[in-house]
């Protein structure tokens, strides 16, 4: 059996240091984390610095940087856009400090619509009865 090799443990202070460059490549560009020409690559790279994958998930939830938005966030976010929109003004929305694209809001506001229609048709097109002994 082979030994596991430690991934080097790095001080706050040096994430702290690299932590603009990491928020840059991971949310300001959208690149992966892992990969060729991922966050952890261009970091190995250019600075030397390789923390294993975990210690990078781990920095991020501490940091609360994150990419993905959950349902109960699109939940509010998508009807304030809709009562905007339903009064002629745009909205543009920034997660992260990043901007969304508009196509991925429309992609959000299709399906949160969708889903909702069908719940409702469920619900409408339901009958109970009360069973027979």
């Amino acid at each position: 059996m082979m030994a596991r090799k430690l991934s080097e443990r790095f001080s706050d202070e040096v994430w702290t240091s690299h932590k603009l460059a990491i928020g840059e490549l991971y949310i300001g560009e959208d690149r992966k984390l892992c990969g060729h020409e991922g966050v952890m690559d261009i970091m190995t790279r250019r600075y030397g610095f390789s923390p294993s994958e975990s210690q990078y998930e781990r920095k991020f939830a501490s940091w609360g940087m994150r990419k993905k938005i959950t349902g109960k966030e699109w939940n509010a976010i998508l009807p304030r856009v809709q009562e905007r929109e339903e009064r002629g003004r745009q909205t543009l929305v920034a997660f992260n400090g990043v901007f969304l694209d508009k196509k991925r809001m429309e992609r959000e506001l299709d399906r949160r619509r969708s889903n909702s229609n069908m719940r409702q048709g469920f619900v409408q097109g339901m009958e109970f009865f009360d069973m027979l002994s």
